[in-house]
C-alpha cells in the first residue's frame, strides 16, 4: 500500500495523490488498529 502510494506520488498525479493520501491513511489505520 505504501509502495503504491509513493509510486503514484512519483508519477505526479495530484488528484490521485490526494486520494491515495486519504486511502493510505485508512489503510494504515486498518493494518495497525
Amino acid at each position: 500500500m505504501v509502495t503504491r502510494f509513493w509510486l503514484e506520488a512519483a508519477a505526479g498525479s495530484p488528484p490521485l495523490l490526494v486520494t491515495e493520501l486519504v486511502l493510505g491513511g485508512v489503510d494504515m489505520s486498518v493494518l495497525y488498529s
